[in-house]
């Protein structure tokens, strides 16, 4: 049982793999990162809240589940320039998938 707490369901573990991608990503660049987080906790987990702080223009409404139609395990994290906008939405077809994918759009402010 405790591979289960300590790696398949570790919010400890994803808070660690978070840290180990973010040192990645340069902090003084816009950038955008995208995946499945296997956020179980959604914004309760380390992992979501280390990636949020790094990408402030994080949509932060929820997103539609992504997963079996129950949770919400993929997202787009997103630190653009002043003059962008985001939106993000999932899609509505899996294709043929166990996850919809997350669409995000880059708007150029005028």
């Amino acid at each position: 049982m405790s591979w289960l707490r300590g790696g398949l369901l570790s919010d400890t573990a994803r808070g660690r793999q978070a840290d180990a991608l973010l040192t990645m990503i340069p902090s003084a660049s816009p950038a955008i990162a995208g995946g499945d987080f296997n956020t179980w906790l959604g914004p309760a987990e380390p992992a979501w809240r280390k990636f949020a702080a790094r990408f402030p223009d994080t949509p932060r409404e929820p997103l539609a589940p992504t997963f079996h139609d129950r949770l919400v395990l993929d997202h787009l994290f997103f630190d653009v320039p002043d003059d962008w906008g985001v939106m993000q939405f999932v899609a509505g077809d899996a294709y043929g998938s166990d996850h919809h994918p997350v669409v995000g759009l880059l708007l150029q402010r005028r």
